[in-house]
């Protein structure tokens, strides 16, 4: 077993952490934290992972007298909420149903700031989870350090930035690549997916370095427009799902924000915890971006099998069929449609084609596949399915 609440509390990691209650359950395993200020969706913590919060509104019984065993029934390793901000004492209702069901609750004061809390369970959670990461965790910091030292840094408006990296129109993204398996790669194959991957990522941001890793990993960094750094993740869960099916190989891009230079070590594990993400999903490929790690571990488990979730979907059967049998693209055209909330300028725009064009390939699309685009759960059903296509399918 990892590490437990009863070594959070044997290490010391906090001043003044209290255990409330629920001490029959200390020994449940932590293999990563959340933090969440006000509790609006308790059902996005998954389990293994140690919560805190401001304990907002938790005088509210009726909102929120079924937390405890909801948290509890998820496999959630405890709560730690912080008093003195928005309540003194946490109600005793919580306290009691947690000694009940041996669920850890615990305190810390308000002057522990969500910061220091994330700078401290990563540095004690990130060492197991880094996957042959720490090998390189220093010669990735170095190349981050100089790229924003003589490239990225440079460049950026300095007004109202301070040591911000980040502000209202760029942001600096870290971005980690790595084989899913090591075994049976061909090296001419490995080596033509970098270079499509690298040359992707140069020719679509403003600003970009790479420095390529032992055993088939690379680090990027960029700096672009927070769209276009976003729109960029997105096209490369298409490209990894294109190379794939090319070159019989696959790749786990993690990514996180950089907001501050001192933050380079908290943010390279950020991107590791993101691969760590798609692997603990079994996904065949794929990029997680850490700020959208909630939503790719929801979609981990909405998938159960291939045949459940592809199989039953006999349009986007019949779409890909077609594209494999013509040679064609159309499941990419949809793709883009979707991802740009079926604007037509700008899908046209970024396919390169124009709108008469982009037109006439959606009705041959809704042709094929029988469906009706103007149809609101259609549109989500397929977007869905394309994602679990991508992620999980070959």
């Amino acid at each position: 077993m990892g590490l437990t609440v009863q070594d959070i509390m044997g290490k010391r990691l906090f001043q003044r952490l209290k255990l409330l209650a629920g001490e029959s359950g200390v020994n449940r395993e932590i293999r990563w934290f959340n933090i969440m200020e006000i509790m609006d969706s308790p059902e996005s913590v998954a389990p293994n992972e140690l919560l805190f919060t401001t304990g907002h509104g938790f005088q509210d019984f009726k909102l929120y007298q079924h937390l405890i065993p909801q948290l509890c029934q998820r496999n959630v390793s405890g709560i730690v909420i912080q008093t003195g901000y928005y309540i003194d004492n946490v109600p005793a209702f919580m306290l009691d149903q947690a000694e009940q069901l041996g669920f850890p609750v615990l305190s810390i004061p308000k002057n522990i700031t969500f910061s220091e809390i994330l700078h401290t369970m990563i540095q004690v959670l990130a060492p197991p989870m880094q996957q042959g990461w720490n090998n390189f965790q220093q010669v990735t910091h170095g190349f981050i350090e100089t790229m924003l030292a003589e490239q990225i840094k440079p460049s950026l408006p300095q007004d109202g930035i301070r040591d911000s990296l980040q502000h209202d129109k760029h942001r600096i993204q870290v971005m980690l690549l790595e084989p899913v398996s090591n075994f049976g790669i061909d090296n001419g194959s490995q080596k033509e997916f970098l270079l499509q991957i690298a040359t992707y990522v140069q020719s679509h941001s403003k600003l970009s370095g790479y420095k390529k890793l032992p055993q088939g990993k690379c680090v990027f960094l960029i700096s672009d427009t927070i769209p276009k750094c976003r729109s960029m993740l997105y096209d490369l869960t298409i490209k990894f799902t294109l190379l794939s099916e090319q070159l019989g190989i696959n790749y786990y891009m993690g990514a996180a924000v950089l907001h501050n230079a001192r933050d380079i070590d908290v943010t390279i594990n950020q991107a590791i915890y993101s691969i760590e993400n798609l692997r603990n999903i079994r996904a065949k490929r794929g990029v997680c971006a850490y700020e959208n790690r909630n939503f790719i571990r929801t979609v981990g488990q909405l998938h159960q099998t291939e045949r459940s979730t592809m199989l039953e979907n006999q349009w986007i059967q019949f779409l890909l069929d077609y594209d494999r049998a013509h040679a064609t693209s159309y499941t990419h055209t949809l793709r883009i449609y979707l991802y740009n909330n079926c604007n037509i300028t700008k899908t046209a725009r970024q396919l390169y084609v124009h709108r008469q064009t982009l037109l006439k390939r959606l009705e041959k699309i809704e042709k094929i596949g029988r469906f009706d685009l103007d149809d609101y759960y259609t549109r989500n059903y397929m977007a869905i399915t394309l994602m679990f296509h991508d992620y999980f399918v070959y």
